[in-house]
């Protein structure tokens, strides 16, 4: 809540405050907080899925070029099993 400024800050704060009291008080519900709770939950879904495949990315072209160190121009061949291979074709 440290970093939340300007307009959105104060929305997301008070939504915050909201939901804190929905939690415990279930005949509590604000107009606007049950879409504000999924949009929140649309963007932290785009954002996860972003971070995933940044993070495929970068596993792809790490064992990728420790397989090329390793075996050199012959890598796919050499270095992954024919099993594996096989169903990856």
């Amino acid at each position: 809540m440290r970093k939340a400024y300007g307009t959105a800050g104060d929305t997301k704060y008070w939504r915050t405050l909201q939901q804190v009291i929905f939690e415990d008080h279930k005949d509590f519900n604000p107009s606007g907080l049950e879409d504000y709770n999924k949009k929140e939950e649309k963007a932290y879904n785009t954002k996860t899925f972003e971070y995933v495949r940044e993070i495929e990315t970068f596993f792809k072209e790490d064992f990728k070029e420790k397989l090329i160190d390793e075996f050199g121009s012959g890598w796919l061949k050499k270095g992954v099993p024919p099993t594996t291979l096989k169903k990856s074709a």
